[in-house]
Parts: structure tokens; C-alpha cells; sequence
């Protein structure tokens, strides 16, 4: 059932369930505290959700082991508003410490009793535990704020008050608020989050309540928001299914890999999956089977083909291939090779032996083509083609005219050849 005394400015709620991880929790679980919702009312909205910040962490002194935390109700907008934190038999309110809180003997469930003065006196009132809303300090009048109001009176209030844990889940219902809810330090402001308590223990720490939040100071669509916290954090992956479950994680870090076969040649590999867990099945090629899906592969190794037939297995299927055996150096589909005087076969040599070439003829069979020979036939020993040889009066010529012999002398004034009578005169 709900309570309507629970909430400012009551709007009937849906009881949906709708449940969202908030997107300030653990994103990579890197932070101290894993927070969820549950809205109850509405649509899920984005940007809301529970911090827990350390203030400190105690080395020496009284507080010595002990770590101060705070937390707030992170909100979407800077104009959010939170009003109340309650719990009930739906939904619990709850903090609960490993071992107890630090309750300081100054100090109150509120910070209303905080202030300068008394810290001066007492350092360690600074890390007392208490409950707010919006306040670390006594609330001012002047500043628009005020103190939180307890929501009817229940046992919590002094189990809390003398350092234990308390889980409030009666009918009624109990928890704090701030009247009037317009007071300033309902306002989420520029961080986007509210105070809810101060908390200073020595162990984890969890807890639970129901917040209520007008967004964007809209008090007629309120958000009764469902929040979760605990420090207790183990990361892992959660996924039993998962190749590294761990069995003691309680927040999953997105870190699981799951199991498969890598191997590319199996018939069950699978490309997704991260880590090799034994299961391959690799194809049986002992039985000529093909892959993984059973066709065989024929002549020439083609799955499920129809080649009957690749004699000189050379990948070709003998009814498709231009040589059933092997080319020889001479193209010749198993031929003998180059074997023959010039070679390979159809290649011969020509009239003056040259293989392959063009000269069809040498007449005087002195090994130059007749078309490009400068004689065809013999030179004399004149030099001249197929000539008659020194058969003239000086071998190879006459005796020039005017020459007597083939010196080349002249006939004297007596006639005589070569001689030196250069003149005869009376002709005798």
C-alpha cells in the first residue's frame, strides 16, 4: 500500500517496477559504491542516481581505521529538487554498517548541532554520522533553508543515534523530509545532487530508501525513486556462462568473455568469442568430407563439383582441360620436346641453314642468301663476279693507250720501247 504521509504533495503512484541501472554507477566499477532504482512512478528517467563520496579517510587520532563518507542524490537538472527520503514495508529504509557508526557525543542525527565553535572544540565532531537533506550545517533562516523533519517518529531514529545499523520497513513507513519543500537546500544546484547523510564507519556500508524528487521543481509529477547502495563491491564478471565467471562478484564489470572454438578451420569456430574452451570440431578429411557441411569433393578437390575426372591432377577437370599430361618447352601437349635439328618441331633451317629463317636460295651454296649476296657465283682473280680471269695483255687489263707496256713506258723517237732517243732528225 502506499503512504500518502510519506511524500510532499501526494501524486498517486503507477507501481510500475521499472528498473534502471543508474548512469552514475560503476560505469567501469571503478568507484566505492554500487547504486541501482527502481522507479515507482513514471517513466524511467535518465541522470538519476546515488553517490557516495569519501571525505575521509582516518589514519590517527580517535577516528583512527574509520573513513567518512557522504551521500547524495544525484539528479538530472541543476532545478531538481529533493524532498524526502522514507521507507516502508514496500520499499525499506536502511543504513547498515559493517560494525557500527561514529556517533559523536556532541553531535545530533542532524548537523543541526555542527558548527565552527564546537568542531574547534572537538575536531572529530566534523565526521559525526547524521541525516540531512541539503545541510552539513544548522539550516539559515535568512538563506531560505531548513532543518529536516522527521516523518513519524519511529525506533530507527535512536537505534541510528547510538551508532547502529537500522532497517525501517514497518506499515507506516518513517523517514525525513523538509518543510516547506520550496526551502533552498532542496535545490540540486549547479553539481546536480543533494546531501543525504554523513556516514563515518569502519567496515562496508550499504543502504536503501525511497527518494522524492521534483524535477525541476515540478511538485505535481513527482519521482519516487527506489535507491540502492553498497560498498561491499567485488567486480568480475557475474555470467555463469561466461569463460571467467566469478562466483564471488557481485557487480559485473563488463569484463566476460565467453567461450568457443577459435580455430578458423573448424566447423564450429566462431569469430566472437574471446577464449578457446576445447569445442572445435574440425571436418574428418580421413573421409573425403568437405567442410562441415558433408558434400564430398570431387576430381579436383571442389566441394560438392562434379568433375569426375583430373588424370594429370592438375587442378583442371579432364572434360574442360587443353592437356590431359604436360606441355613441353615446345607447347606440345606431352610432347618429346626440343628434340629436332632446329629445335622444336616445325621449325627448319632455310637453303644456307639458318633454322626458321627466310632465304630460299644460294646458288653457289657459299652460305649467303642470293637475294642479299653481292655474287652469286665466284670472283676472278680480278675481283670481278664470275669474270674471265688476267686474260689481257697486262692480266687483268690491256695496255693502256699510249703505253707501250703494262709499266706504263713510251715508245723513244727510234720506236723503241722505253728507250731514250729523244729525236731523229734525218729519220734514219
Amino acid at each position: 500500500m502506499t503512504r500518502f504521509g510519506l511524500f510532499m504533495f501526494h501524486v498517486c503512484a503507477l507501481a510500475l517496477a521499472l528498473v534502471a541501472k543508474s548512469d552514475r554507477a560503476l560505469a567501469q566499477c571503478d568507484v566505492e559504491v554500487a547504486t541501482s532504482l527502481v522507479f515507482s512512478q513514471g517513466e524511467p528517467a535518465e541522470g538519476y542516481g546515488l553517490a557516495l563520496e569519501t571525505v575521509a579517510e582516518h589514519a590517527s587520532g580517535g577516528l583512527a581505521g574509520l573513513t567518512t563518507y557522504r551521500l547524495y542524490m544525484q539528479t538530472a537538472h541543476p532545478t531538481d529538487r529533493v524532498v524526502a527520503a522514507v521507507g516502508d514495508d514496500e520499499f525499506p529504509l536502511s543504513l547498515m554498517p559493517e560494525t557500527s557508526f561514529y556517533q559523536n557525543p556532541l553531535g545530533n542525527n542532524n548537523p543541526d548541532g555542527i558548527s565552527p565553535a564546537w568542531i574547534s572544540f572537538d575536531p572529530d565532531l566534523a565526521y559525526d554520522s547524521w541525516i540531512t537533506i541539503g545541510l552539513d550545517g544548522p539550516s539559515s533562516s535568512s538563506a531560505g533553508e531548513e532543518g529536516v523533519t522527521m516523518l513519524f517518529a519511529s525506533a530507527w531514529e535512536s537505534v541510528f543515534g547510538s551508532g547502529q545499523g537500522f532497517v525501517e520497513n514497518s506499515e507506516n513507513g518513517s523517514g525525513w523530509t523538509v518543510i516547506p519543500w520550496t526551502a533552498t537546500n532542496t535545490i540540486a544546484g549547479p553539481e546536480q545532487r543533494v546531501l543525504l547523510a554523513q556516514l563515518t564507519t569502519d567496515g562496508h556500508l550499504s543502504g536503501s530508501m525511497r527518494v522524492q524528487v521534483f524535477p525541476q521543481g515540478d511538485n505535481e509529477n513527482d519521482l519516487r525513486l527506489d535507491v540502492t547502495f553498497d560498498t561491499n563491491v567485488v567486480c568480475g564478471c557475474t555470467d555463469e556462462n561466461a569463460a571467467n565467471f566469478i562466483a564471488d562478484a557481485n557487480t559485473d564489470d563488463g569484463s566476460c568473455v565467453f567461450g568457443g572454438c577459435t580455430d578458423p578451420d573448424a566447423c564450429n569456430y566462431d569469430a566472437t568469442v574471446a577464449v578457446d574452451d576445447g569445442s572445435c570440431i574440425l571436418p574428418d578429411f580421413d573421409l573425403h568430407d568437405c567442410g562441415c557441411e558433408g558434400d564430398l569433393p570431387d576430381a579436383t578437390g571442389v566441394c560438392g563439383g562434379d568433375c569426375e575426372a583430373d588424370a594429370d591432377l592438375d587442378g583442371v577437370c579432364d572434360d574442360i582441360d587443353d592437356c590431359i599430361g604436360a606441355f613441353d618447352i615446345c607447347g606440345v601437349c606431352n610432347g618429346p620436346g626440343a628434340i629436332y635439328e632446329c629445335g622444336c618441331p616445325g621449325v627448319v633451317p632455310d637453303v644456307v641453314g639458318e633454322c626458321g629463317g627466310s632465304c630460299t636460295a644460294d646458288e653457289e651454296e657459299d652460305g649467303v642468301c642470293d637475294d642479299v649476296d653481292d655474287c652469286v657465283g665466284i670472283y676472278d682473280t680480278c675481283g670481278v663476279c664470275n669474270g674471265p680471269g688476267a686474260v689481257y695483255e697486262c692480266g687483268c687489263t690491256d695496255i693502256p693507250t699510249g703505253n707501250c707496256d703494262c709499266e706504263g713506258q713510251v715508245e723513244d723517237a727510234l720506236g723503241t720501247c722505253g728507250g731514250n732517243c729523244a729525236e731523229d732528225l734525218d729519220g734514219d
